[in-house]
Order: structure tokens, then C-alpha cells, then sequence
């Protein structure tokens, strides 16, 4: 809807910034809702463009637009503020009804939300400031900046200028309920309008709720929701198939500063989409979803925030896509910015699948306070996590380490690390612990912990340890592959090399009185283990395989194809060691060559 009027438009102009009377913009919005047709609300005031009424206004009936950007002097937009210190109770703008475009518009200052659209269709609102004026003075309101309640085809800001800044406002910046479809761009949530300095929501950045198909972001257009007092983005219960894309979620706007949330973005719903729109193989979203540009700045950049950069939890949340991002890195991918927690944290939510096998939907997830990924629990089964860059920068040539493992599968089952197309195998390097750490024990004493939940998961194709051209060390501090207290676990086709422990470590308890505990029938065959793409010594610095406490597992197979290559590492190539070290089984034929310490010894019972 265009400000500017046709023939059959009724133009009507606030000439008083009074709380009643003729001329206010209370007796300006009782004449528009009682007019038939398309109204065009202008304002012609002096230089005093705030308006203060003494209680709340009418609620906006009516067809049309307010273009707050009309009055003299408003060189950009917003041009007029409504504020609400002269009010004792009350919302700043109340819109029913609709179509209507609310532009260049600031609501400061109101006891409860400052903009509440419910029960409405098709309203538009560009060039807002909700909570914060245009010089970057938080005048929050006392709930959510702009509230958005059982309606349609809503559209806050867009891909450019002018852009919508929700700040500082009591409850959220922004919140979605039981409204399908709304979209939400060119905004900055928790931050002034520059997105440079902190301006947080009490309780958040976005919250949507009962709401499929959200589109939060755009590829062309860039969202700063950032140093707000709680979550940056939730995407709740019933936002089912909702985008969130083109957004810096706890960075400045150029996305190389912190400017914290909590967590960056929580994911409690279905087939939610975080990232690239790139969707070429994410069914769900193939339908009615847009196609990104090819750029990977269509994704997201979601770093420096306090805890987790992404959190994915719970049954509900299944079926979720983390594609496309940059994840505890700045916006270049180059150095580290980090969260607080996990890069990506996917809790008891099942076929969760982070990457992809584009360069569109590569991650760089890398920096971060805690693990790169975690997939904890057993109703976590079933994750795929490809193609991505974990540990690394953007060029995949240096280490920007995840503080703890690159990846943990804790207590789950079923995730396959890469896969057998090449284009699917992660780049797992520059960590300060392990590459890869499949885990079955007990840490937090939660009841699925230590019951044989580890197991049934795939580590294939990826490179560990070295950089992306698979010839130069970029080390893992300790082991390429932590296999611990887990069952029934395959690792093949990896190239492991340049770590600074074990490229495959198998671990257990010294003791062997707990099936749930002790690692057995796990099968480790076809990877290169110590040496580069091409060949060349890249030694691992311990053992090529460690298997320490574990019964009945296997390095190798029956058929040469089967067979590891482990050569140049800095001691014995296999080592079967502790309790149960005489049921392990090696293959005939592996190719173990120029191992410091030796081929092969196994000791214990």
C-alpha cells in the first residue's frame, strides 16, 4: 500500500500534538474509522513532533496508512513520536481491522505494549521505533515493543531502509501468537538503530508462538537482534516450518562485536529452518519457502551470545534445519567471537540436521565456550551433521578452536558424522579436545545416561585433524575420534591424521561388569589414519588406534576393501590394552607401516 493517495483516498491531517481536541491524532483516528474507503492520516506539526496523550488512543479501524514521515522537518523517518509518559495505564497503538501501513512512526513510553496488532489482516509497519528514539535514547515501553496477536498477513519492516528498531521495551522486542506467515525484516531488536551498542528487551529479542511458517529475515535484507536480557529468537511451540535467515543474532551490525543474549536463537518447534534458504535438500521447506542467492550471507551469523548459539530442544523440535550459518565466528568466518555454551545444542529433539552438502549449506561452526555441536540424549536419534566446517575458519586453513570436543553424541543414537558422498564429509580440525567424541557414560546423573543409548552411530568421510586440503596438520588437541563408553559404533572413510593423541581412541571403564558401560562392537575400517589426502606422513601423536578397556571390537575386516591404512603415528599403530584387551579383533589386513613404537601390541586380559 503506497502513502500517497488516489482520487478516492480521504486525506486527514494532524495539525496538534494536544491529547484531544480538533486536529489531535485522537480526533483524526476517531474520523478515520468512521470513514468509508482508504485514509491517508498525515501529520503537519511544528518542531515539536512528540505527541503525548493523557490516555489510550482509539484503536485503527480503519483502511489506509499513517505516515508519521509527512511532518515538516522529519527529514528520516520515524517523524512523529507517541509517547506515553502523560498516560497512567495503557497500549501506545492498538491496530484492529486492516489493511493498514503504519510508517515512520515512534511509540515510547507506554505503561503496556507499544504497538498491539490483534485480530487484524494485512498490516505493514516500516520505519518504526518502538522502545527507543531515533537519536538512540531507550524510552521503552512497559511490555513487548510491537505485539502481534491472532492475525494475518502481517509484514514488520523490510529487506531496506527505512528499518524497524524494537528496543528496550520490558517484555519482548518483538512477539508473534497464533498469527501464520508473518514476516519479519530489516530490523534491529535490542540494539539502537546503527546496531552498534546495546539497547536490550527485558526478556527478549522474537518470540513466536502458535504461528507455522514465520519468515524471520531475508537473504537480501539484515536483522541485528542482539544484547537483549534473554533469548535473542525463540521459536516456540506450534511456529512449526518457520525461517529464520539473514540475521546477526548477538553481534553488532558490521558482525564483528558481542553484543549478548542469553541464548542467540531456542527452537522448540517442528521442521524449523535456521539459516541458508537454500533448501535444494530440505524437503519441508521446499514448498512456499524462498530460494537464497547463492551468497552464504543468506544464513545467519550467531555468535558472542552468553550461553548456547543455537539451542534445539525437546520431542516437539523435530526435524530442524541449521544450514548456511556462521556460528561463534565474526561475519567473515576469521576469528572468534564466541558463545558462551555449544556453537549448535540439540537436546532430545530427533533428526536434527546441521550442514548440508552445498557450500550454501555449510556451517562454520567454530570459537565457541563449549562443544562445536552436542546431540545429548536418546530421543536425539537419528541427527546427520554434514559438510560443515567445525574448529576452523571460513577457509577451512586455520584453527579457530571450540573450547571442548568438535562434536559430542551424548546418550543418542543413530547420527551419522558425514557420509559416503564426498560432498557430505565434515572438516573437523583446530579443537582444543577431540574432533569427534561419541559418548555413552555418565556425567550429569540424568536417568538416560549410561543405559547403551551410544550406539548405531556413523562417523564417515570426514577430514580430522588436518585442513581442508587434507595435507597440512591442523590438529585436534587430543584424540581425532573418542569412542567412550559406547556400543555398536562405525567409523570409516576418514582421513585422521595431525592430532595431538590418538587418531581413534575406543575407552571404558576398568571394569567389566556393566554392558551399558563397555565399549564392544564398535568396527573401525577404511580410513587413512596418519597420513594425508595423498599419502604423505601426518602422524597422529600418540597411537593410530587405541582400544583401552573394550571388548569385541574391530579394527579392519574379513575383506582387504575393508582395510585401515595407520602409518607415521608417534607410537604403536593398534594397541588393544586393559580389560577385555584379547577380545578385540584386527584384520589380517591392515596396512600399518613406519608407526614409531611399532605395528601392533595388545596386552591385558
Amino acid at each position: 500500500m503506497s502513502p500517497v493517495p488516489s482520487t478516492s483516498t480521504t486525506v486527514l491531517t494532524v495539525t496538534s500534538t494536544g491529547s484531544s481536541g480538533p486536529g489531535t491524532f485522537r480526533d483524526v483516528i476517531d474520523r478515520a474509522n468512521a470513514t468509508v474507503g482508504e485514509v491517508l492520516i498525515e501529520f503537519d506539526l511544528g518542531l515539536d513532533r512528540v505527541i503525548r496523550p493523557s490516555a489510550p488512543l482509539p484503536a485503527l479501524r480503519f483502511v489506509g496508512v499513517i505516515d508519521g514521515g509527512t511532518a515538516p522537518d522529519a527529514v528520516q523517518s520515524p517523524g512523529v513520536e507517541v509517547c506515553g509518559t502523560a498516560a497512567e495505564a495503557g497500549i501506545g497503538l492498538e491496530i484492529v481491522g486492516g489493511p493498514l501501513e503504519l510508517r515512520g512512526i515512534t511509540v515510547t513510553d507506554w505503561p503496556d505494549d507499544g504497538i498491539l496488532i490483534h485480530d487484524a489482516e494485512d498490516v505493514t509497519v516500516l520505519g518504526a521505533h518502538v522502545g527507543v528514539r531515533q537519536c538512540g535514547r531507550a524510552m521503552g515501553n512497559g511490555g513487548t515493543g510491537i505485539h502481534v496477536l491472532r492475525s494475518v498477513g502481517i509484514h514488520i519492516g523490510g529487506p531496506a531502509e527505512p528499518l524497524v528498531a524494537c528496543s528496550g521495551n520490558g517484555a519482548w522486542g518483538i512477539r508473534i501468537q497464533d498469527s501464520p506467515g508473518a514476516r519479519l525484516d530489516g530490523l534491529r531488536i535490542g540494539t539502537d538503530a546503527d546496531g552498534r551498542r546495546a539497547i536490550g528487551n527485558g526478556r527478549g529479542g522474537v518470540r513466536v508462538e502458535r504461528s507455522p511458517r514465520v519468515m524471520i529475515g531475508h537473504p537480501g535484507g539484515l536483522n541485528v537482534i542482539s544484547g537483549n536480557n534473554g533469548p535473542g529468537v525463540v521459536l516456540h511451540d506450534g511456529s512449526e516450518a518457520a525461517v529464520l535467515t539473514g540475521s546477526h543474532i548477538g553481534t553488532d551490525a558490521d558482525g564483528l562485536r558481542s553484543i549478548p543474549n542469553t541464548t542467540g536463537v531456542t527452537v522448540t518447534a517442528p521442521r524449523v529452518l535456521v539459516g541458508s534458504t537454500d533448501n535444494r535438500d530440505h524437503g519441508a521447506h521446499a514448498a512456499g519457502a524462498p530460494v537464497g542467492s547463492g551468497d552464504l550471507a543468506a544464513g545467519n551469523l550467531i555468535s558472542g551470545n552468553l550461553t548456547s548459539g543455537i539451542a534445539v530442544i525437546g520431542e516437539e523440535a523435530a526435524d530442524v534445519r541449521v544450514a548456511g550459518n556462521r556460528i561463534g565466528t565474526d561475519h567473515g568466518g576469521a576469528r572468534a567471537v564466541p558463545n558462551g555454551g555449544a556453537g549448535v545444542s540439540v537436546y532430545q529433539a530427533p533428526r536434527a540436521r546441521i550442514g548440508g552438502a552445498t557450500a550454501n549449506q555449510r556451517n562454520v561452526i567454530a570459537g565457541n565456550g563449549l562443544y562445536g555441536i552436542q546431540v545429548a540424549g536418546p530421543l536425539s536419534r537419528g541427527a546427520a551433521i554434514v559438510g560443515n566446517h567445525i574448529g576452523t575458519d571460513l577457509t577451512g586453513t586455520t584453527s579457530i578452536p571450540n573450547i571442548r570436543s568438535g562434536i559430542l553424541v551424548f546418550n543418542a543414537m543413530e547420527t551419522v558424522i558425514g557420509g559416503a558422498d564426498p560432498t557430505e564429509g565434515n572438516l573437523i580440525s583446530g579443537g582444543a579436545r577431540a574432533g569427534v567424541n561419541l559418548d555413552g557414560s555418565v556425567m550429569h546423573g540424568l536417568d538416560y545416561e549410561g543405559k547403551g543409548h551410544a550406539h548405531s552411530n556413523l562417523v564417515q568421510g570426514n577430514t580430522i585433524g588436518l585442513d581442508r586440503t587434507g595435507e597440512r596438520p591442523l590438529a585436534n588437541a587430543q584424540r581425532g575420534v573418542l569412542i567412550n563408553y559406547a556400543q555398536g559404533n562405525t567409523v570409516c572413510d576418514n582421513l585422521i591424521g595431525g592430532n595431538g593423541e590418538d587418531g581413534v581412541l575406543v575407552l571404558g571403564p576398568g571394569y567389566a561388569d556393566d554392558a551399558h558401560l563397555v565399549p564392544t562392537g564398535n568396527v573401525i575400517v577404511r580410513n587413512r589414519i596418519g597420513v594425508s589426502a595423498t599419502g604423505s606422513a601426518a602422524g597422529n601423536g600418540r597411537c593410530g588406534v587405541l582400544i583401552y578397556h573394550g571388548r569385541d571390537n574391530r579394527v579392519g575386516g574379513d575383506d582387504p576393501s575393508e582395510a585401515n591404512v595407520i602409518a607415521h603415528n608417534a607410537s604403536v599403530g593398534v594397541l588393544f590394552h586393559g580389560l577385555g584387551a584379547r577380545t578385540n579383533r584386527l584384520s589380517p589386513h591392515e596396512q600399518i607401516d613406519d608407526n614409531t613404537l611399532g605395528r601392533f601390541h595388545q596386552s591385558g586380559g
